[in-house]
């Protein structure tokens, strides 16, 4: 068969609509399991066990009224009861507040510099009493101030914080993308080379792909319907047969795979993105 411009640009549609709903499928996934194992809250504990280097500071901050008051509710197994979840977000600013609340425990009023500087003074020698003790040093004039420099010390660690739970992230959403990819045993290779044979899937997948781009994409919890969807379409999806009866088939089949589990793992955003910039080469908008 000759190759044709318009029927690659609607095969390379149909691929990257295809990785979009597995995106999805994966980013849910993915989702629901930081949900449960409290990914969030507990890279947080994480942070602030590492800034103040202090257990007993720590669990004073933890029972801190108003971090009882962050902490996020949810339903119970089948809506039964509520289950009280970690902290999994501080604001700076309440932050300081709870720990210089927590660091002056006899002070019944807003403790006073004066307050706060014999506090620290009294603070079992380490990492916590240095860092505090530098910050006064670096003249420091006022409560406020100090407040201040506690906000942007908290707000170094959340950098951190953010970055090391973003790394977690990423290899949740790589397993899960690979568990997919076998699972359902989407091959790349022979899914493009049935899109090219077959006009009225590959112009399926574009009409389905403008409906998805107008209406501004799909939500997390609608991926599985408009999986199952595709798979109404009789695409090779889901563990397509014969298998490979010999090693170098085998051996393409295994790529194929790995093309998948490859174009999944850059996550759903990506693939709408590029869906929109495919949509707009074959349709000539955003030429205009």
């Amino acid at each position: 068969m000759q190759l044709s411009l318009s029927s690659i640009l609607e095969v390379a549609i149909g691929l990257a609509l295809i990785y979009y709903v597995l995106s999805l499928v994966v980013s849910y996934i993915s989702s629901q399991i930081m949900r449960w194992t409290e990914l969030r809250a507990k890279t947080l504990e994480d942070g602030l066990v590492e800034l103040l280097k202090d257990p007993s500071m720590l669990q004073s901050i933890w029972q801190h009224p108003l971090i009882k008051l962050l902490q996020p509710k949810r339903l119970g197994f089948l809506g039964w009861g509520q289950k009280t979840l970690q902290v999994e977000e501080i604001a700076p600013a309440t932050f300081s507040m709870i720990f210089l609340s927590t660091l002056t425990p006899g002070v019944a009023a807003q403790p006073t510099l004066a307050d706060i500087q014999q506090a620290i003074a009294g603070l079992p020698d380490g990492d916590l009493k240095r860092s505090l003790t530098e910050m006064l040093k670096a003249g420091v004039n006022s409560v406020l101030e100090l407040r201040s420099r506690i906000e942007r010390w908290f707000d170094d660690m959340m950098a951190g914080v953010s970055a090391l739970y973003k790394q977690h992230a990423r290899r949740i959403v790589i397993a899960i993308a690979l568990a997919v990819s076998l699972l359902l045993g989407v091959d790349t290779i022979q899914l493009s080379r049935y899109l090219y044979l077959q006009p009225v899937a590959r112009n399926a997948l574009v009409e389905q792909a403008n409906q998805i781009v107008e209406q501004d994409g799909v939500a997390g919890e609608d991926a599985l319907q408009y999986l199952s969807s595709l798979q109404s379409m009789e695409l090779p999806l889901i563990w397509s047969v014969p298998l490979p009866a010999n090693p170098g088939g085998w051996a393409l089949k295994i790529l194929g795979l790995l093309i998948t589990w490859a174009a999944i793992s850059q996550g759903a955003s990506f693939w709408y993105q590029n869906l929109k910039k495919l949509r707009e080469v074959t349709t000539g908008k955003g030429r205009e």
